[in-house]
């Protein structure tokens, strides 16, 4: 809730004025900014849930968070990124926002097909931008953020991606094999 309303606040705030100083950019908390730490150095240990998946045809990976840039004032800022908004009326211009999905395009393979053996579980890949970029969809109030290859263990019961890096299910993707750029580890 608390990043909602901070996503809404930066989103007014950058969508109404171009000079923005370091009092415009919401300060990550502590809290947030270790859950990041935590989450890309836990990538190594896969859960066995999604280790048991068997893609038939894509390979899935679970993404490593960017993490806050550093402003020359010392605070930490929260990931933004610039993307086409939806209005009632078509797409308005290019905003910046707070993204809850601050994905890298480096991630850990987790599983793939059988049929797969130049990449396997536990490698380091560098995807293409097309996996981790979100999108926003609907219009004018109605508008959401989410990315499209985002996946979710059925035993989750629920079809909401989730948007807090601490929750079990958070970052995974299931991408077609051709959307992986190189093999770094």
């Amino acid at each position: 809730m608390v990043q909602e309303h901070r996503k809404n606040d930066l989103v007014k705030r950058r969508s109404t004025s171009a000079n923005f100083t370091d009092d415009d950019i919401p300060e990550i908390s502590q809290e947030e900014l270790a859950a990041i730490y935590e989450y890309n150095s836990s990538l190594a240990n896969i859960d066995s849930e999604y280790a048991s998946v068997q893609p038939m045809s894509k390979v899935l990976v679970r993404v490593f968070l960017l993490e806050p840039h550093k402003t020359e004032n010392g605070l930490l800022e929260p990931h933004t990124q610039l993307l086409p908004v939806p209005t009632n009326s078509g797409y308005g211009s290019v905003m910046q926002i707070e993204s809850p999905f601050p994905y890298s395009n480096k991630a850990i393979v987790i599983a793939t097909p059988p049929t797969f053996s130049m990449i396997k579980v536990g490698d380091i890949v560098q995807l293409e931008s097309n996996p981790v970029k979100p999108i926003v969809t609907g219009s004018g109030a109605n508008t959401s953020v989410h990315v499209p290859y985002a996946y979710m263990h059925p035993s989750a019961n629920t079809i909401e991606i989730p948007t807090s890096c601490t929750n079990k299910h958070y970052g995974y993707l299931l991408i077609p094999f051709h959307e992986i750029a190189t093999k770094i580890a």
